[in-house]
């Protein structure tokens, strides 16, 4: 299982549920009624190493979109995630997380669809499989 299918997993087994289930890969979440919806999206995935070579841990950096029709419904959602998921080790699907950090938020408005966005990135420390 790859990390971005584990997180959605677990997050999906969440309650309440974030976003009422509604989360996809950035670029796929339908456009008609799709609000509120979570869009992830990986930036980055690195290997640790060790002088010894390669430690069997990754760092990587996948960021959440919260889509909603507000700003203020975009920021509840994201705080909601945020504290299910800053600080936390444990199984995410068959996925070992040894923590989440949160790196950054930050919020954005899509005029032609009129829907708000807060954005948040995330440092995940996982082991690989």
């Amino acid at each position: 299982m790859e990390l971005e299918e584990g997180l959605v997993t677990w997050l999906k087994a969440q309650s309440p549920v974030p976003a009422s289930g509604r989360i996809y890969p950035a670029g796929t979440r339908p456009k008609q009624g799709s609000v509120p919806a979570i869009t992830y999206l990986l930036v980055s995935d690195v290997p640790s190493r060790s002088l010894s070579g390669p430690s069997g841990l990754a760092r990587a950096r996948l960021q959440l979109d919260h889509w909603e029709s507000t700003a203020l419904l975009a920021k509840t959602r994201a705080r909601t995630v945020r504290l299910l998921i800053d600080g936390y080790s444990g199984s995410m699907g068959t996925v070992a997380v040894t923590s989440i950090s949160r790196l950054n938020t930050y919020s954005n408005y899509d005029p032609k669809a009129k829907e708000h966005r807060t954005i948040v990135d995330y440092l995940i420390t996982y082991k690989e499989t």
